[in-house]
């Protein structure tokens, strides 16, 4: 993370452990939960 805050992990980097899991202060849904939003943004600004 390097001091940033707001670092989002992958579903896929939460079950390694380490400093970031333990820190993070998003769900394992938070992957999924941003790209559902930042498609559903860019398929209302499309039209």
């Amino acid at each position: 993370a390097n001091g940033w805050l707001g670092y989002l992990l992958t579903a896929a980097e939460l079950p390694l452990g380490g400093y970031e899991p333990r820190v993070s202060p998003y769900t394992a849904r938070a992957e999924e939960d941003l790209i559902r939003g930042v498609v559903g943004y860019l398929h209302g600004w499309r039209r």
